[in-house]
């Protein structure tokens, strides 16, 4: 996704309703980095009612919530809820390495909600802190048979308790 600086190179683009949970916790590539979004070079676009939930890994340092970068117009930013998400500054960043206009950022929430209190996988499946439940997502949902389908293990389901 580098940025050659050459004008907008993605229009309308909208990102809502979803559930980010747990965001750079597994360290894939080895990096204490964890991004939940990020804009390049966006003509027009949303994102908004986004939940983005959860940096547990103490390892995990460089965090970011929503960055917007590059040559940015009309674009909203609204209502997106930040859970526990340890991120430096604020979660949303403005980067002004090339022009911006008409961008709106409002309404953004950041909570804080101790391990002990929040609904998360483990709380889900009411297993053990000693993993973030990913894993047991992973292994109901693909125990799943296409003759006897468990809502409960499905996205909107699992969103709905996450978000409650």
């Amino acid at each position: 996704n580098k940025d050659f600086q050459n004008g907008y190179r993605f229009k309308n683009m909208t990102i809502t309703d979803n559930v980010m949970i747990h965001i750079g916790d597994s360290q894939p590539l080895r990096r204490t980095f964890a991004m939940g979004m990020q804009t390049v070079d966006w003509d027009t676009g949303l994102i908004s009612n986004n939940h983005l939930m959860y940096t547990d890994n103490p390892d995990v340092t460089n965090i970011h919530g929503i960055d917007i970068t590059g040559l940015t117009r009309n674009v909203i930013v609204s209502d997106n809820v930040f859970h526990s998400l340890r991120v430096p500054s604020k979660p949303v960043n403005v980067y002004n390495d090339e022009p911006i206009d008409n961008l709106s950022v409002t309404n953004n929430v950041e909570q804080s909600q101790p391990i002990s209190t929040r609904n998360d996988l483990t709380t889900y499946f009411s297993i053990g802190r000693s993993t973030n439940g990913v894993t047991k997502l992973v292994e109901k949902a693909k125990n799943q048979s296409k003759d006897s389908w468990n809502k409960s293990y499905t996205a909107a389901r699992i969103n709905e308790y996450l978000i409650d």
